[in-house]
């Protein structure tokens, strides 16, 4: 098997650690000496994705799929694009191909249900997740997954998929770091604030760490807003909330839903950072679609 080149996985290591903009740096010099190298092209993809940059992520999957037309991981990732595109049934279209081309892949399954979600039809967002737990129920990454979804409309179970977690050996809140807030959400919800405040504090302190030594990740501040949007700090949390904008994050419809922001949805600067999201994706929403109209 041959070895993939130094910048490969140079671009891996820097994305382990959150900095995409070193990441993307290395990607780019794995493809100027070889332009088809498909793994660098979906990395690229990923982390433009994760940046905001969405028109050149689509770009980067189309190109992988005319180099690797069988792949249902790009497939998946092409589909989350569109997702965040509001393009719910071209992403639909390509979740279904992930699952059509492997039908053990069990992130398509979870991606899917939360485009069903997006679209309003908790029903058929059930069906996809019980088919999730059917294909995969032991997996951390499904069940953490699993967690953030179900907590949108039946706490009940989200809180089994909780205990789930917890109770797996390799489970570290560094490494899963929305389980605790999903954790501290529902200890809130039961009236048990001590518990939940030390376990949202610790977390905090966790996500705080990693930012300052160059996480970049969007997710890592999206994090800290929930956190401090729990404790009751809504000016910290409106803080984050922009500092995850700034990092690229842009999936407003995921904000609009999820219960971990009720302290401050009817804030006029959440709204406010909703609506700058929106205008960010409905350009590049437009130039997606005249890019497939032309073919």
């Amino acid at each position: 098997m041959e070895k993939p080149p130094k910048a490969i996985k140079l671009g891996v290591a820097y994305a382990y650690k959150g900095n995409n903009s070193e990441a993307i740096e290395a990607y780019l010099q794995a493809l100027e000496k070889n332009p088809n190298h498909v793994p660098a092209i979906g990395n690229l993809a990923n982390r433009y994705r994760d940046q905001g940059k969405l028109v050149e992520a689509i770009r980067m999957y189309q190109r992988y799929l005319d180099l690797r037309p069988i792949s249902e991981v790009a497939y998946h990732n092409l589909g989350h694009t569109y997702r965040l595109l509001g393009l719910y049934e071209q992403a639909k279209y390509s979740y279904h191909t992930a699952i059509k081309l492997n039908p053990e892949y069990q992130f398509a399954y979870g991606n899917l249900a939360l485009n069903y979600l997006y679209q309003g039809d908790t029903e058929r967002a059930t069906e996809y997740l019980d088919k999730l737990m059917q294909v995969d129920s032991n997996r951390l990454g499904s069940l953490v997954g699993a967690a953030s979804l179900a907590l949108v409309y039946d706490p009940e179970r989200a809180q089994d998929y909780v205990e789930r977690i917890i109770s797996v050996p390799n489970y570290d809140p560094r490494v899963d770091v929305s389980v605790p807030v999903i954790q501290g959400y529902l200890l809130m919800a039961r009236n048990d604030s001590t518990q939940a405040k030390a376990v949202l504090s610790e977390q905090r302190a966790i996500m705080e760490e990693a930012i300052a030594e160059g996480n970049e990740n969007a997710g890592a501040r999206l994090r800290v807003a929930e956190i401090y949007g729990l404790l009751g700090d809504q000016d910290n949390c409106i803080l984050w909330l922009e500092k995850a904008e700034e990092a690229g994050y842009l999936n407003y419809k995921w904000l609009e839903l999820y219960p971990l922001y009720n302290n401050v949805r009817e804030d006029p600067r959440f709204q406010a950072i909703l609506q700058r999201m929106k205008d960010k994706v409905v350009p590049m929403r437009e130039q997606v679609l005249a890019m497939e109209l032309k073919g």
